[in-house]
């Protein structure tokens, strides 16, 4: 394995400085939340060894995989558009299914799941489609990795970010366009911390790469059915037609598209400043074993639960500091993030 920005191997979980870190929306709300999920996702990159489908995730990767497409050729057919996606996300499908496994072990579970999240993801992107059509404003950058160094007084570091896209207007006004998957209804579901470091991220971001300032953001919000698929569903189909049912008489609308403009002088910013600060200093903190984080990292016992399931490093922060290292090694894997790469999308 080898730690971004070098070409020599990393011992793991040793030697764990990094001197320019890429600190992300992802990045800042995992150290405002709980400093040990920040270290444990970020700082060592660990992921369970064991496929494991989060469903909320899933469903986000998909509607965004489904968006790129539509944005991209906003003048195909639908049925096009469906086949184009359903390409692009069997690697994804594949690498979750070895052919040695069956559908009842872990990873051809971990399969099926993905492939109903895919589904429904489809389903939920065909009725916002058929609501909001493909906007006729020109197409900048779709999916496009965008890093800036950091301007705080910690020493290096990268503020890094993947816009959905980024439109012009007939106006010639720059819009970045934020795709959102929420269980919440759209008027309720601009609160998160994440996306509030997204409002400041993303705008500086496409100021300095673009060479002009943003004037907003469109959101478009995709409101995942409150029915969960059960008995009384014959099939996954029989599911997806209860969900459209749903959507279509449910009071608030689950699909809309908000136009909103940005506002960097704000006290806001100013707040985003001081926790990017925060952020960079813990990011290049020098840490040389996983144990001597227990006492750098204090756990918060509120934040076990992270998307809306027991926290993958439970049974890190509950284990004595002698075995942490010894668990690392027989549960997790290291999967560092390349400069281009995202945090998650939920």
């Amino acid at each position: 394995m080898y730690r971004i920005g070098t070409e020599h191997p990393l011992a793991p979980f040793t030697d764990l400085l990094i001197a320019e870190p890429y600190i992300r929306a992802s990045t800042m709300t995992a150290f405002a939340q709980c400093p040990r999920l920040f270290f444990y996702q970020h700082r060592l990159g660990l992921s369970l060894n064991i496929p494991r489908v989060s469903r909320a995730i899933s469903i986000g990767t998909y509607v965004h995989l489904a968006m790129q497409e539509v944005l991209q050729h906003p003048d195909r057919p639908w049925l096009e558009q469906q086949q184009a996606i359903l390409k692009a996300a069997q690697p994804s499908l594949d690498a979750l299914q070895p052919g040695s496994l069956g559908p009842n072990s872990p990873g051809g579970q971990a399969a099926t799941e993905s492939e109903q999240c895919l589904a429904l993801a489809l389903a939920m992107v065909g009725e916002f489609v058929r609501l909001y059509p493909p906007t006729s404003m020109k197409l900048i950058a779709c999916e496009a990795p965008l890093a800036v160094h950091t301007t705080t007084p910690e020493p290096g570091g990268w503020l890094a970010g993947t816009p959905d896209a980024i439109v012009e207007s007939d106006k010639g006004e720059l819009w970045i366009i934020d795709h959102k998957t929420t269980s919440e209804p759209p008027s309720v579901s601009l609160s998160g911390r994440a996306w509030a470091y997204q409002t400041f991220i993303y705008p500086t971001l496409v100021t300095q790469v673009y060479g002009r300032a943003p004037v907003g953001f469109i959101y478009n919000f995709l409101q995942k059915a409150s029915i969960r698929f059960c008995k009384k569903d014959a099939t996954f189909e029989a599911y997806v037609d209860r969900c459209r049912e749903w959507w279509n008489c449910c009071g608030e609308s689950p699909f809309q598209s908000y136009y909103v403009r940005t506002d960097t002088a704000s006290e806001g910013y100013r707040g985003f400043l001081v926790d990017l600060q925060a952020t960079v200093h813990a990011s290049t903190q020098p840490v040389n074993t996983v144990s001597e984080a227990y006492a750098t990292f204090p756990r918060r016992a509120h934040q076990c639960l992270h998307y809306g399931r027991r926290c993958i490093y439970y049974d890190l922060c509950q284990a004595h500091a002698a075995r942490l290292d010894e668990l690392v090694k027989a549960y997790y894997r290291q999967d560092f993030q390349t400069p281009t790469e995202e945090g998650d999308t939920g």
